[in-house]
């Protein structure tokens, strides 16, 4: 007898002292004093944190060694709070592992969680792309001082009657015409799907005010028209911009009927292109050019005519104004045709410049480079 009450006794003694720890333990999480009235900080715990999922635990506050629920039951008896115990450090033990693993998921998926995570051996980091140079345009030319297109920056009224065609080249030289009986018509897909200014039948006229930019002086020059005509007789005036009096100094081009060649002049000097044809109602690139005092026509592509002598005419014919499709004072010299693209450069133009500008052109608007004359 005896010795059954002592071994009761013992299992009374083991069961209080683990009841006793237990309540400690509860003690602890609700920031109650130990028996002594001291605090004890908890050594933190490696894994969630359980606070995160009801939002009402205190950040500060340290994750405790066994779950509330076992702390606080007093009916569990001693072999409950032993499997409790172990079954809390099993689960803790698992779940740190896991969130490690989802951490270093996380790093390579995301990027900006830990940025010094090391990468997994067979990930994948995609490489920076290559610089894509811009495509070329007439805005590349260093002496652009005037860009005409008729697919952007040209507005209409109702009736495709143009009221104003803006200068792309950001020097404000704009083409525009008031009065409604002179304003050319607005095309929106004729040469090669491209938008073009057409001034048939006419009288039609485009003005582009004075200004310096426009001023060429005695020094290099160029410009270039992307046109589509039906010249039949006499000279058109596909662009000019020339002196009041004879003989007419200043940058000007000319188709002339009914051979369909190309006409121009330095002032007293004029001359024409030897070949012709450019009248056939297809998409041409002509223009002028004159580089280093040699004064040239050109055309899709190739030269078409040259000054014989050289030319450092002052072609500057200040306050004129630069006209396209018939003549300022009497609206003769009426161009039956379209233009869809022009492109003026003062200064030099360089041979790669000029290849550049005339490909960029003719490739755009389907353009056949001519054959040598």
């Amino acid at each position: 007898m005896s010795k059954s009450w002592m071994g009761l006794g013992s299992l009374l003694i083991l069961f209080v002292f683990a009841f006793g720890a237990c309540g400690s333990g509860a003690a602890i999480v609700d920031g109650s004093s130990l028996p002594d009235g001291s605090q004890e900080s908890m050594a933190p715990v490696d894994g969630p944190d359980e606070g995160g999922v009801d939002g009402d635990a205190n950040d500060d506050q340290q994750a405790p060694d066994m779950p509330m629920d076992v702390a606080e039951n007093s009916d569990l008896n001693l072999e409950d709070v032993l499997d409790a115990t172990i079954e809390t450090t099993d689960a803790r033990d698992v779940s740190e592992h896991d969130v490690t693993d989802v951490t270093q998921i996380a790093d390579v998926v995301d990027g900006d969680s830990n940025p010094d995570a090391p990468m997994p051996p067979d990930a994948v980091v995609d490489a920076a792309p290559e610089a894509v140079d811009p495509p070329w345009s007439p805005r590349n030319l260093e002496g652009l001082v005037l860009w005409l297109d008729a697919s952007q920056g040209a507005t209409a009224d109702k009736d495709h009657r143009l009221d104003l065609w803006r200068d792309l080249s950001r020097n404000d030289n704009h083409a525009r015409q008031a009065v409604n009986d002179l304003k050319p018509r607005l095309l929106p897909a004729s040469i090669a799907g491209h938008a073009s200014v057409s001034f048939r039948p006419g009288p039609t006229l485009l003005v582009v005010p004075d200004s310096n930019s426009l001023r060429w002086g005695t020094g290099d020059y160029a410009a270039w028209a992307v046109v589509r005509c039906t010249t039949q007789e006499g000279l058109e005036a596909v662009f000019y911009k020339v002196t009041a009096t004879e003989p007419w100094p200043g940058p000007q081009l000319w188709m002339s009927g009914p051979r369909g060649d190309l006409y121009s002049s330095a002032g007293a000097q004029t001359f024409r292109s030897p070949a012709g044809g450019f009248n056939d109602n297809l998409a041409h690139l002509v223009g002028v050019q004159r580089a280093g005092g040699v004064l040239t026509m050109r055309a899709d592509g190739i030269e078409v005519g040259r000054l014989a002598a050289p030319d450092t005419t002052d072609v500057s014919a200040p306050t004129q104004n630069l006209y396209f499709g018939s003549h300022f004072l009497t609206q003769g010299f009426r161009f039956q045709g379209e233009i869809g693209e022009f492109v003026a450069v003062k200064g030099a133009l360089s041979e790669r410049e000029r290849a550049n500008l005339e490909q960029y052109l003719m490739q755009r608007y389907e353009i056949p480079p001519s054959a040598p004359p």
